[in-house]
């Protein structure tokens, strides 16, 4: 039904050309049979798994015409409210024809955390923030924690990720401080009808996709990070960081819970870039030839 409502929406409403019409649609149904599930549950990790997969055989210019039909379609989706949540908002098209996630340097997090802990709610995104860039979650994976899957005295969680398969992923001694002040700062306080969740809000609810997006941009307008904040690019970002200090691709895809190898394989790009950055910052050849130039 969404999909015929949508079509019409093109044709009568915004009067796209026929090659227009028949590219998005064909698009759409494409995606559709890749992710085998209604589209209005897909999250922003499956479209970029389906972005990467695309990557592989086809051009930035196509990725983008890709890009930009389902762009059009879950704006739709948002405009008559079918759905509160754009899962295409992460997606862009690098100039070297690979999707490559936004990302965010430990210093732009510990800017990101530097906000003051005096009400609840400061420790209740503190806590988010840690948990999202020190152990990578999707954020699905975050609001649905519950409390008796975080083991602190043995330092991890139980993490029942995409189709139900459970993993394991630890978390450093100061994140388990941070998770203690989180609650007794705020989830003692907040847990008046005894939740199962790690994670409410004052009202003792589970947060929801869009609150925990909410907290963070309002925290990133607060400390003044110029970067772009989301759950899913602190999740980008921790496994980032783990790539770029070395850690085997392996367990960087079973922290992260992919499924595919192929899938966690694009953060060596990142840690490509990164080192080639560090390369020219700092090889000696580079301030010889400075050198040589002032000399001239």
């Amino acid at each position: 039904m969404i999909k015929k409502q949508y079509a019409n929406h093109l044709q009568f409403v915004l009067q796209v050309s026929k090659a227009t019409l028949d590219s998005y649609l064909s698009d759409l149904d494409l995606f559709e049979k890749f992710i085998e599930k209604d589209v209005l549950k897909v999250t922003d990790q499956e479209l970029l798994d389906y972005f990467h997969y695309l990557s592989k055989e086809n051009s930035s210019s196509t990725l983008a015409r890709k890009m930009s039909a389902l762009r059009s379609f879950y704006q739709y989706c948002l405009m008559i409210d079918a759905i509160d949540y754009d899962p295409t908002h992460l997606l862009k098209v690098s100039n070297k024809d690979k999707l490559l996630p936004k990302y965010l340097t430990v210093s732009d997090v510990k800017q990101l955390c530097s906000f003051e802990l005096n009400e609840p709610e400061d420790y209740l995104d503190r806590a988010i923030i840690e948990v999202l860039f020190s152990c990578g979650l999707r954020v699905s994976e975050l609001i649905n924690l519950v409390s008796n899957r975080y083991f602190k005295q043995e330092g991890f969680f139980k993490i029942l990720g995409k189709g139900n398969k459970e993993r394991i992923v630890p978390i450093h001694q100061k994140g388990i401080e941070i998770l203690n002040n989180y609650e007794l700062n705020a989830r003692n306080k907040y847990n008046l009808k005894m939740s199962p969740y790690l994670f409410i809000n004052s009202k003792s609810l589970p947060l929801t996709r869009q609150s925990v997006y909410n907290r963070l941009k309002k925290r990133q307008k607060q400390v003044g990070l110029s970067k772009d904040v989301s759950p899913h690019i602190l999740r980008h970002s921790f496994a980032s960081a783990m790539i770029n200090n070395d850690a085997d691709l392996r367990v960087v895809q079973e922290l992260l819970g992919h499924s595919a190898i192929s899938t966690t394989q694009i953060y060596t790009h990142l840690e490509s870039r990164f080192k080639k950055k560090m390369y020219d910052q700092y090889h000696p050849g580079q301030h010889l030839k400075e050198d040589l130039e002032d000399n001239e």
